[in-house]
């Protein structure tokens, strides 16, 4: 189903929203946490299965209850790698001090946490080559 909002054209298929020009996912990012808080999920980097864009800063916060165990499974993984990972990164955490960063194309092992809530955030530098597909996960809450 095509939908046309303004000068915009955007596509929803199966539930998922993708917008003509990789440029426009801009928006979606822009500042806000995206919550998410269904027993069971699928977060993917902006564009995909597109290249992700350069530029760009994306939250999202699953949040469980008390107790609860979140396990998130990476299904395809390419974030532009560089050293320390400090050019373009995804970082995962029950809590902002407590963080796992990663990049690179190596599927990252299953990020397990006991706290009931995860925190991921996702970062392309301004001058990032544009030539990574960025990431899907899916995550599970339990008890």
């Amino acid at each position: 189903m095509m939908l046309k909002v303004g000068g915009m054209k955007l596509f929803l298929m199966k539930g998922l929203l993708f917008l003509r020009w990789a440029w426009l996912c801009l928006a979606a990012c822009g500042g806000k946490v995206e919550l998410h808080t269904e027993r069971r999920g699928v977060i993917y980097s902006p564009s995909w299965p597109l290249n992700y864009p350069a530029g760009v800063n994306c939250s999202w916060n699953i949040q469980g209850n008390r107790g609860e165990v979140i396990t998130i499974s990476f299904h395809s993984f390419d974030v532009e790698e560089s050293g320390g990972c400090r050019g373009d990164w995804l970082l995962l955490g029950p809590t902002w001090k407590d963080e796992y960063r990663v990049c690179g194309s190596t599927l990252p092992p299953p990020f397990i946490s006991s706290r009931g809530a995860v925190w991921l955030h996702f970062h392309s530098q301004a001058n990032s080559s544009g030539q990574a597909q960025g990431f899907r996960l899916s995550y599970i809450r339990s008890e």
